[in-house]
């Protein structure tokens, strides 16, 4: 409860007292019922970068006195700091609930509870940094395979960068998960897969008569890959998560098209590019992968309508095989 001069709003107050709470913000509310608000602790400055609507901010002093407000405040803002301010009460924006603050106001604050940090919230927080990263490895793979192209070295590079560069775009496109996986394992293994993607290179010195063939592989596994991202849709993702069960175009003859058509595209490119790194790098992106549709199929375990279909489509990479 808020009793902002001498009125009540009736609303639950949350604090956020550690850092994780303090980090996540106002995030740390989404699965909380309106009218709420979040008193955050030892703060002076904020910043909506990862917010998907607008903020009521209102800075406060150590007496609980008002400095300054916005009522308003859009995402991607930054406050870096204001004199004075202590603590820092923020609300939704958006709601139409909130008493209409002023500098000079003083309030009397009840805290009710403290913030819950779900999955959901990390997952937002992270989504803008995760999108930056991964535009700064695509950029590195730009300029690397245009020195490749223009120093006429290896040509199979190309199918490398179409590659990386259409998993960033469905990246960036997907769509958000109804279930996301909190093992810190998944994560750690399926970013560092990507990562891994991303720091192949174009061998130096590489047989002639390898080229054909792999650029040949290289196609073939890259409309694989497309027949199967064209199935996916926006339901694409890094991190094991349920967006939605898939069953039809590619997803009728194996549980992971993708991954079979990526572990292809790596062994074409490898056949063209055989250099120690990029042998460990396959070896160790090929583990990953199978390790994420293991870690996939256990997240989707959950979901009657995945079971269904798991029993429907035996093999998970190779139809009758594997």
């Amino acid at each position: 409860m808020i009793h902002p001069c001498g009125g009540n709003w009736p609303c639950r107050l949350f604090a956020a007292e550690s850092w994780s709470q303090r980090l996540l913000g106002f995030l740390a509310l989404a699965e909380e019922a309106e009218p709420k608000a979040l008193l955050i602790r030892r703060c002076s400055g904020i910043h909506t970068l990862s917010m998907d609507r607008p903020l009521g901010i209102a800075f406060l002093d150590q007496a609980g006195g008002v400095l300054r407000v916005e009522e308003r405040l859009a995402p991607g803002r930054v406050i870096p700091r204001v004199a004075g301010a202590t603590e820092v009460l923020e609300w939704d924006g958006g709601g139409g609930s909130a008493p209409p603050l002023q500098p000079g106001d003083r309030l009397e604050l009840t805290v009710d509870a403290h913030p819950h940090a779900s999955a959901a919230a990390w997952q937002q927080l992270l989504h803008g940094p995760a999108n930056f990263f991964l535009a700064l490895f695509w950029l590195g793979l730009v300029i690397s395979s245009l020195h490749h192209w223009f120093g006429g070295a290896n040509p199979t590079g190309l199918g490398l960068f179409c590659y990386n560069s259409l998993l960033v775009y469905l990246f960036f496109s997907r769509r958000a998960s109804a279930a996301l996986s909190r093992s810190g394992l998944d994560w750690l293994v399926a970013l560092s897969t990507v990562l891994l993607s991303f720091s192949l290179r174009p061998a130096v010195d590489t047989a002639p008569r390898l080229q054909i063939p792999s650029l040949v592989l290289q196609s073939l596994a890259l409309i694989a890959v497309v027949y199967a991202l064209a199935s996916l849709g926006r339901s694409f993702g890094v991190v094991p998560a349920n967006r939605s069960v898939k069953t039809g175009g590619a997803y009728r003859l194996v549980r992971h098209p993708l991954y079979a058509a990526e572990l292809v595209f790596l062994a074409a490119f490898l056949l063209g590019n055989p250099s120690p790194g990029n042998i460990l790098k396959t070896v160790l992106i090929t583990a990953g992968q199978i390790y994420r549709a293991l870690a996939e199929e256990k997240l989707l375990g959950q979901d009657t309508g995945y079971l269904s279909y798991k029993s429907r489509v035996r093999f998970r990479f190779i139809p009758h095989l594997f």
